[in-house]
């Protein structure tokens, strides 16, 4: 996973500047999975399984998760060695 950086970030139908911009991303931090890759441009996925394309430069390397349901999930600050 990837996570967008900036605090708005568009996201093409394809990967060029040329292409129409489907929707713009307005939440920084979003966890996006990087599906393919051309150039400097990622073609992602979002949790709601919308795909599109963003700058690479527009994506950190840090990984990120989002908690769904209504369940309470414990969230630890790093691995358990037993859990390994």
């Amino acid at each position: 996973m990837s996570v967008w950086t900036g605090t708005r970030c568009s996201c093409a139908k394809g990967p060029t500047y040329q292409h129409r911009v489907l929707w713009t991303y307005q939440r920084k931090g979003l966890p996006l999975r990087v599906i393919a890759q051309y150039d400097v441009w990622r073609r992602v996925k979002d949790k709601d399984g919308t795909v599109g394309w963003i700058l690479d430069s527009m994506l950190s390397r840090g990984r990120m998760a989002v908690v769904a349901g209504r369940v309470e999930a414990p969230v630890h600050p790093a691995p358990i060695r037993r859990a390994m």
